[in-house]
């Protein structure tokens, strides 16, 4: 069986807990068919799908070599969101504010992939963190987005990217294949 694996930055640990403890308050009235743990948070910068192992190399050596030219940057979250619906949105997540580092990582991955054959997500990039997917049922008690939650305002350092593999059947379904620290100036 081949795996499935995407770039991502995670979400640092010692906010886990706060963003998750945020997520449940809108979820209350919601149903999700898909619950994110927080140990699977993270900002995609890059999904492939399928690799083998001679493309997943690739990917690890094109990685390493666009982490070791950056820089560690911040990150802060903003609040909740949802794509869709206002009161039942198909997907809800931590937002992130506007970073010019964050965007040009990943458009650096994605020329950098497109230019080796890798084929780039034709959606427009819009940087989230997923909390909740595939609504059920239910209504939102509050209009999103919400800024003013409990993790607006919460920074973390970005000091590495992560290549995941997607473990469909498990309760952690995304697990660290490879790591890539950025350079340390």
């Amino acid at each position: 069986m081949i795996s499935h694996y995407f770039l991502a930055i995670p979400l640092a640990e010692r906010l886990q807990r706060v963003t998750r403890q945020t997520a449940e308050t809108f979820l209350k009235t919601v149903r999700y068919k898909r619950i994110t743990q927080p140990c699977d948070y993270h900002l995609t910068l890059y999904f492939f799908g399928a690799l083998n192992n001679e493309e997943k190399q690739k990917v690890c050596r094109i990685s390493k070599k666009i982490a070791d030219n950056k820089n560690p940057f911040q990150l802060t979250l903003t609040g909740i969101d949802g794509f869709g619906e206002r009161r039942h949105p198909h997907v809800l997540f931590a937002s992130v504010a506007e970073s010019k580092e964050l965007i040009g990582l990943q458009e650096q991955i994605t020329e950098v992939l497109t230019v080796n054959g890798f084929q780039p997500d034709k959606r427009a990039y819009h940087p989230h963190i997923t909390l909740a997917r595939h609504w059920m049922d239910g209504m939102m008690n509050v209009d999103l987005p919400q800024y003013s939650s409990t993790i607006a305002g919460h920074t973390w350092e970005v000091d590495h990217i992560t290549l995941f593999q997607i473990y469909p059947d498990q309760a952690r379904k995304y697990r660290p294949a490879c790591i890539f620290p950025f350079n340390k100036k």
